[in-house]
């Protein structure tokens, strides 16, 4: 699992870890000849902020060097999307990313080639090519505005040469 910022309002990383099942949330799984790099950014005193923190960006560096042309999947973006319109982030974009954007940027990019990377958090759907990367961001399953119910958007992501992922909402 992924932790998102609101998955540690109410409980540690403690709790959550022995809920889920899962000792920490960032790590390495192999799909398929694929490794899936799972980052984790929320931070406890940063609200709606995220950062990686110099030790998972170490990890990373190492994952980097022992994987090859993995995906990598955070909560927080790494890619620049357009906020403009968002209804959380619009005013305050800073609250979109990690703090730590740039040098975890600076690592995939050194790091040799990656499929690309996949978050949530800013809750809109989008692609975007920066820093030589393609992003994809997904809208929240659980997103709601005043005058729109709960979006069930989910997506289904098929690995192959490429990464395609198909956005669908609830009942598709």
């Amino acid at each position: 699992y992924v932790l998102g910022n609101h998955d540690i309002e109410y409980l540690t990383r403690g709790e959550l870890a022995e809920a889920l099942g899962q000792e920490r949330f960032h790590g390495v799984l192999e799909f398929e000849e694929t490794p899936i790099v799972f980052l984790d950014s929320p931070t406890d005193t940063d609200g709606a902020g995220g950062r990686f923190g110099p030790k998972q960006r170490r990890w990373l560096e190492g994952v980097l060097e022992t994987h090859d042309n993995p995906l990598v999947c955070s909560h927080h973006p790494l890619g620049t999307f357009d906020l403009g319109d968002n209804i959380w982030f619009g005013d305050y974009p800073e609250r979109a990313f990690p703090v730590d954007r740039k040098e975890t940027l600076e690592i995939l990019n050194a790091g040799g080639p990656i499929r690309g990377t996949i978050n949530g958090h800013i809750h809109q759907t989008g692609y975007v090519d920066f820093r030589e990367i393609a992003h994809g961001s997904l809208n929240a399953f659980s997103k709601e505005t005043p005058d729109k119910p709960v979006s069930g958007t989910y997506a289904e992501v098929r690995i192959g040469d490429r990464v395609d992922v198909t956005v669908k909402r609830g009942g598709d």
